[in-house]
């Protein structure tokens, strides 16, 4: 056990450093993700929210990707 959370950081840190990561597979995210499939679906660097939790920025952002895909109309 760790004496300390430097100690248990260094550790991690030396794991994290002497692994070697290799591919597994590579697949369309659209087969893996159904919700993709609807066409109605934003992707976003984050984890998962509601329109209601979106700041201005983003909400604005969002909302640009939907003319450019014109979600708005259907």
């Amino acid at each position: 056990m760790f004496t300390s959370v430097a100690q248990a950081n260094a550790a991690v840190i030396e794991q994290i450093r002497r692994a070697r990561p290799h591919w597994l597979d590579v697949q369309p995210a659209s087969s893996l993700i159904s919700e993709l499939n609807e066409g109605k679906t934003l992707l976003h660097a984050g984890p998962p929210m509601r329109w209601q939790e979106m700041t201005g920025p983003h909400e604005r952002g969002v909302r640009g990707r939907m003319s450019v895909r014109r979600l708005g109309e259907r």
